[in-house]
């Protein structure tokens, strides 16, 4: 996010760099008033606390698909304390329709108090929560799990051929989506056959009531993975932009109003079709002309998108990373979709957040394809000073104890909260090495929060930082802050500064 008056700043201002040894800082950290206050999105799309600074979220995805519908690894305080030790401060909440309304206008309090607790716990252990209504091929009727309430699909009329017509049968549950009777179900929810889209109202806006004060909630995700609609009907849906713009955002915006309606504050996050995330032109990209409810909730939205290489499998992640498959993954599609990601919230405003990637378990010990992939995309999230939440996040063996080979990857030194604005991060997760560049804003009355991991720095770290700032360590939150120490650096609104932390 570097514009051209950011570089000629950096030219005509120069620092001598201080070199500290690492220690348990003197300095007093400053108190804050909650571990997750409500967020929302800057203009220029970083989401930012009341504080004014801009926030950055690592964390993973929770999902359980099927009765009781909620993580109950999640209410382990054991493993929540190791999750807020790594450094993780988001967790993309599997939301479920089916939980909330086993039956036609029948709410499971039970369940919506259950996951509210999780909600609580996550929050204490400063851990935002995404609250995703997951689904993947809609419904069990069709060989997937109740994503959408089984009641509401058995309201639909039945499609013109029997499942799993095109294909002769079904190998691996994507191909479900092929499936006319699979299209005709997105079809009726989106056409509201039989008040489809007031019963998901309902769902959201009960959601809404019984969380919106939750300031731990970052954000309603409205759902996973949306198909495109019946495509055998309209083929012309296979275009991303068409069903985007046909069918999806439509949707959305009957959602946001629903949702508006009862809370007007927390972000709504949104997806696209997942293939409209490598072309942006016509028919193709996101075909999204605003954030959901229209261009007054800008502030309050946000894209969600995911990214998996769709030429590796999930064989691939023990064995050497071929080159060719290197070069598509990473230097074609990964710098394409951020690209499509920039120039897609670009047209609506809003921020985005990847909220899904990873596929197979990576070893951080190892030379594998999983490793450097999910190494390569990690880096380039921070690249883009794009947040992330993890999919697999299989971090413990089955015995329950760690497995430190997955952890130590996605365990990272970052920036959790700026004073100013990012301009540049980059972290070498097998040597430790880190560098930070923002602009610091003086006027911003608290401190920047970046997350150090003990993982990577057993014996130590040496800090270079630019003069005028301090900065302290607390070594049992693995929380460094970084704050104004003489007035002497500021010449205007802005302060560019640098920060190295290596390994000792």
């Amino acid at each position: 996010m570097k514009d051209k008056a950011m570089a000629s700043t950096w030219i005509v201002l120069t620092f001598s760099l201080l070199w500290v040894n690492v220690c348990v800082s003197c300095w007093p950290s400053q108190p804050f008033q909650s571990r997750t206050p409500k967020i929302k999105v800057r203009p220029d799309g970083h989401f930012v606390d009341p504080q004014g600074r801009v926030r950055m979220f690592h964390g993973f995805n929770k999902v359980e698909k099927g009765f009781p519908w909620y993580p109950a690894s999640l209410l382990n305080e054991t493993r929540l304390k190791l999750y807020e030790d790594w450094g993780f401060n988001a967790v993309r909440l599997g939301t479920m329709w089916a939980g909330a309304y086993p039956a036609k206008d029948q709410v499971n309090q039970t369940y919506m108090n259950t996951l509210g607790e999780i909600i609580d716990k996550l929050g204490n252990h400063g851990m935002y929560s995404i609250l995703d209504m997951h689904q993947d091929v809609l419904t069990s009727k069709y060989k997937a799990y109740d994503g959408v309430p089984l009641w509401l699909i058995d309201m639909f009329p039945e499609p013109k051929h029997s499942y799993p017509w095109p294909l002769p049968s079904i190998s691996q549950w994507a191909e479900g989506y092929l499936t006319e009777a699979v299209s005709s179900a997105f079809g009726c929810l989106y056409n509201n056959t039989n008040g489809a889209l007031n019963y998901y109202t309902d769902f959201w806006k009960t959601v809404a009531r019984q969380y919106m004060n939750k300031d731990s909630v970052l954000a309603y995700e409205l759902m996973n993975e949306p198909w495109a609609g019946d495509i055998y009907e309209d083929p012309t849906l296979i275009l991303p932009g068409r069903a985007g713009f046909k069918n999806l955002l439509p949707m959305w915006d009957w959602l946001a109003d629903g949702i508006r309606k009862v809370d007007e504050n927390t972000i709504i996050m949104y997806e696209p079709v997942t293939w409209a995330i490598y072309l942006h032109t016509e028919g193709f990209g996101t075909g999204f002309g605003h954030v959901p409810g229209g261009y007054t909730y800008k502030d309050r939205s946000a894209l969600s998108y995911h990214y998996y290489c769709q030429i590796l499998s999930p064989g691939d992640d023990h064995k050497p990373y071929p080159h060719w498959k290197q070069l598509v993954c990473d230097e074609v599609l990964l710098e394409q979709m951020f690209q499509v990601i920039k120039e897609s919230i670009n047209d609506t405003g809003g921020g985005g957040f990847l909220t899904e990637f990873g596929q197979d378990t990576p070893d951080s010990s190892a030379n594998h394809t999983s490793t450097e992939e999910m190494s390569t995309v990690l880096d380039h999230a921070d690249k883009n000073l794009q947040s992330w939440t993890y999919w697999d996040s299989q971090f413990f063996w089955p015995n329950g104890t760690v497995d430190y080979n997955v952890v130590k990857l996605f365990s990272r030194t970052y920036a959790q909260a700026i004073a100013g604005t990012p301009t540049f991060q980059k972290f070498d997760f097998l040597t430790g090495d880190y560098t930070f560049e923002y602009m610091h804003d003086p006027t911003i009355n608290a401190p920047t929060e970046l997350y150090v991991p003990t993982l990577h720095y057993p014996i130590g770290f040496n800090v270079t930082l630019t003069p005028g700032l301090k900065w302290s360590y607390e070594a049992k939150v693995q929380r460094m802050l970084i704050t104004l120490h003489s007035n002497d650096i500021i010449d205007g609104p802005m302060v560019p500064v640098s920060l190295k932390i290596k390994a000792k």
